[in-house]
């Protein structure tokens, strides 16, 4: 735990801790029906807004990849094959086949946002145009 958090725990625990032993001798700690406001640990400050997930990538390898995780639904370009052919396909929820193709050239390929996944295999990069 870093020293801060511990600090501000340790602060916030001291001060339920000295208002418990006020009320026990007959303190008032209820005014107007609230708590009384904790101290802040010294250099604390708010934690941080979460940070966003990063954004799908622009361009993309071989392999299996997830709509809407890996890739983002869009219209895709590769120059072609590394070596003698490029074969890709698009997946359903079942990772079944919607559509496929293979070539020696340069492919365009529309990956919609109902897909599950995109397949490639042999391929220069993908990239989203």
């Amino acid at each position: 735990m870093p020293i801060n958090q511990l600090l501000e725990w340790m602060g916030t625990l001291f001060a339920l801790l000295a208002a418990t032993i006020a009320a026990w001798a007959g303190g008032d700690i209820t005014k107007k029906g609230q708590l009384p406001e904790l101290p802040k640990a010294p250099g604390a400050t708010q934690p941080a807004a979460p940070t966003p997930p990063p954004a799908a990538p622009v361009t993309f390898g071989n392999g299996t990849h997830q709509v809407g995780v890996d890739i983002r639904a869009g219209t895709y370009r590769t120059p072609g094959p590394e070596r003698s052919y490029c074969f890709w396909r698009r997946l359903d929820r079942n990772q079944e086949w919607i559509d496929f193709g293979s070539s020696s050239g340069p492919i365009v390929v529309v990956i919609r946002s109902t897909d599950w996944g995109f397949e490639s295999s042999g391929c220069k990069p993908w990239k989203r145009r």
